[in-house]
């Protein structure tokens, strides 16, 4: 982001806190159209949270609205999908386990990212020199930012939040500290969720620095000439 303040909803610090109660919700959801309706508010959510901590790339109001229909258009019809190929879909699919719902999990948050801040590819961003000095637009910086953001938060973020839990349940369940009770029960799990996604997350998100440096061949022929120039690298902001 540039100067624009990120509300506290959409704050990365944010982030575990406002989606467990979504996942208790989808998790306790019984019927379609409440499971549709919590994952329309699941995937606004991240398209707000993907929207606010963006590079900092311009947008109109008519591109938003288009990123918002796109994002949560797809990203909820894959959800959709793939948790009814799991339930009503060939056998095989009840048999790959974990993968999935994390191939679920996975493609529609990449879906999100991507759809959200695909302006940053399409119009591109601000290249700045070490002194922040604003050098030009990149198309490639912008498209590089939104494919690490979609690989760091998108995809990995669900390997901890899916892996974990089942091994430390098993693990409680063991030394019979898991609650008999069905509700104590669901608190556990949400807290354990909780915790992998507190983990998960930060590591995500460094995975790739926000300050991205690029050598000026790699980027578009406009900005080969500062090599001569003495600028040999140059920085993008690649939002989080």
């Amino acid at each position: 982001m540039t100067g624009e303040a990120v509300p506290v909803f959409f704050r990365m610090s944010a982030f575990a806190p406002v989606n467990i109660p979504l996942a208790y919700f989808m998790i306790t959801a019984k019927t379609l159209p409440v499971t549709l309706f919590l994952q329309w508010a699941n995937q606004s959510y991240n398209t707000g949270t993907n929207y606010f901590n963006r590079s900092g790339a311009d947008m109109t109001n008519s591109q938003i609205l288009e990123a918002y229909g796109m994002a949560v258009g797809v990203s909820c019809s894959i959800a959709y999908a793939m948790t009814q190929l799991v339930k009503k879909g060939p056998p095989i699919f009840k048999r790959l386990g974990l993968l999935v719902p994390f191939l679920s999990v996975a493609s529609a948050g990449c879906a999100n990212i991507i759809f959200t801040r695909r302006s940053e590819a399409t119009n591109g961003v601000p290249v700045t020199n070490n002194e922040g000095k604003v050098l030009g637009i990149s198309k490639i910086a912008g498209f590089n930012g939104v494919l690490q953001t979609a690989l760091s938060r998108g995809a990995f973020v669900p390997i901890p939040v899916l892996l974990a839990p089942p091994i430390i349940f098993w693990g409680l369940k063991r030394i019979g500290w898991l609650p008999s009770n069905p509700r104590l029960k669901v608190a556990c799990e949400l807290g354990v969720v909780y915790l992998c996604l507190q983990i998960g997350l930060p590591v995500a998100i460094a995975l790739f620095p926000a300050k991205s440096e690029y050598k000026v061949t790699d980027l578009e022929p406009e900005f080969h000439h500062l090599e001569g120039e003495g600028t040999k690298t140059v920085f993008a902001n690649k939002g989080l």
